[in-house]
């Protein structure tokens, strides 16, 4: 598997991979063969190789987006109530929610204070990247 200068590892293969594993495939290569090679499932070979098969999968992708409006205000409930649970966990999310809020807002464009705290203090610790949430993913 090459990546190439990619630093985003939910894409497993490249353009030139692809276009590599479409001539292998043309060339007779099996699916599992050339899965192997790239140290990757055989589902994703068949997915990059396959247009058939990648235009049902994205028709299968497509059908699990939400477009109802039900759906839509279901979305919008869990989201408030996850944002909620986040400002509880860790505060800060709340103070740079509100540092945003308070900047772009048209009716008081020049606010002096968030939380108790002086705007350019606040400011200062998010350009400082302290009131960043820490990524669960990421053990630093």
């Amino acid at each position: 598997m090459k990546l190439d200068n990619m630093t985003d590892n939910r894409y497993k293969v490249n353009q030139s991979d692809v276009n590599d594993m479409r001539e292998f495939r043309s060339l007779g290569f099996t699916v599992q063969e050339i899965a192997d090679n790239y140290n990757i499932s055989s589902a994703t070979v068949v997915y990059w190789t396959n247009d058939k098969s990648r235009a049902k999968q994205k028709a299968k992708n497509a059908k699990r987006r939400r477009t109802k409006k039900e759906d839509i205000s279901k979305k919008i409930k869990n989201d408030m109530a996850k944002r909620k649970l986040n400002n509880i966990e860790t505060p800060r999310t709340k103070i740079r929610h509100t540092l945003e809020s308070r900047l772009n807002d048209k009716r008081n464009p020049n606010p002096k204070t968030i939380h108790g705290m002086k705007i350019k203090d606040v400011v200062e610790m998010k350009d400082k990247g302290l009131l960043q949430r820490g990524n669960s993913k990421i053990d630093i």
